[in-house]
């Protein structure tokens, strides 16, 4: 199942859980997406105390033994998430909120009770346990200032590219051009000039600039992030409609109040999904900022890559998979309520 021997009755009652629910997924077709929640848990609970007891086991065996999840825990995992998103699909706010608890409830407790202390991936943990809050720390930090500083810069560009019909081709141009540059790449074309300039320069020195670390990471996310952002602000200003537009013009307002009073707020849905993208996407890229000493959850990916160690991969991979879900979760949410206010106001 998970591992190259496992509990033969654990296997037995997964397995009959999943043919029983396929059973009454067909009979009760009304209740489906209340019996997956529950059927997905239950699997969960199970291949969670599989994976602890069978780890005890072998640890009381052979003390320097690695028991690890194999490749069939993680589908099963990722196929189970598909179900659970599937079945919340059109659920409501609450009841969403109250199932993502639940499981972050299950995951926790297993966790932090001990369970899965002989699983190598928390023997990774343990044994690097303060430099993991430090690097998903420091992750956290370079993620969100990036996409801060991107959405800084993005909001007037994106304006001036709705406003100025003739900028608005070389915009996207030369902002399509950098997000087709690999992102290694151009970590290492910000490497010479930033090392020059902070050589040059006592005052980028004394504010860290270098030619690696924090500045060329930081540099390059917001570069990467600017697309979303700007595209989506033009977007999101290009739709509103023209009548509602010549009647704010009708009402007296100048250029400047209709922006600012009618165009941005029924903008704002579409503004903020391309925040929500932005943001994800930096999450992701983030992790590449570890090859030039700038941190974050890519420093135990690579050095997992570089000691053929999938534990110590998933050790950043998991995660992160966890920030970026849950940020685009929130920002789903917020998307959610701005849309519903603009409606009510239209």
């Amino acid at each position: 199942m998970f591992f190259s021997k496992t509990d033969s009755t654990l296997f037995i009652i997964v397995e009959s859980l999943i043919v029983l629910s396929l059973i009454l997924n067909a009979i009760c077709k009304d209740a489906k997406k209340y019996l997956n929640i529950v059927f997905s848990l239950l699997i969960v609970v199970l291949c969670l105390y599989s994976a602890g007891h069978y780890a005890e086991i072998v640890f009381m065996t052979n003390k320097i033994a690695r028991i690890s999840f194999g490749v069939g825990f993680w589908v099963s995992l990722f196929l189970i998430y598909m179900i659970v998103v599937d079945a919340l699909k059109n659920a409501g706010f609450v009841y969403k909120i109250a199932v993502v608890a639940l499981f972050v409830f299950v995951f926790v407790f297993f966790i932090t009770g001990g369970f899965l202390d002989k699983i190598d991936i928390m023997r990774e943990f343990y044994a690097r346990k303060g430099r993991f809050y430090q690097e998903i720390s420091t992750h956290l930090y370079l993620s969100f200032v990036s996409v801060a500083a991107a959405a800084f810069l993005s909001f007037p560009l994106g304006i001036l590219a709705y406003k100025y019909k003739k900028i608005t081709e070389k915009v996207f141009a030369v902002l399509n051009i950098l997000q087709t540059i690999p992102s290694i790449a151009m970590f290492g074309a910000l490497i010479v000039p930033l090392a020059y300039l902070s050589k040059h320069s006592a005052f980028l020195s004394n504010i860290g600039v270098a030619g690696i670390g924090f500045a060329p990471a930081f540099i390059a996310l917001v570069l990467y992030a600017m697309l979303p952002l700007v595209r989506n602000i033009y977007a999101g200003l290009k739709n509103v409609s023209e009548d509602v537009k010549q009647a704010s013009i009708g009402m007296g307002m100048d250029s400047i109040h209709l922006l600012f009073r009618v165009e941005l707020p029924l903008a704002a849905a579409e503004i903020l999904t391309g925040l929500k993208i932005a943001l994800v996407q930096t999450i992701g890229n983030a992790a590449l900022a570890a090859l030039i000493g700038a941190g974050g959850l890519g420093v135990f990916i690579f050095q997992g890559l570089g000691e053929a160690s999938n534990s110590l991969v998933m050790l950043g991979v998991l995660p992160l998979v966890f920030i970026a879900v849950s940020a685009e979760y929130v920002m789903n949410t917020i998307i959610l309520i701005t849309s519903k206010r603009i409606h009510r106001h239209d």
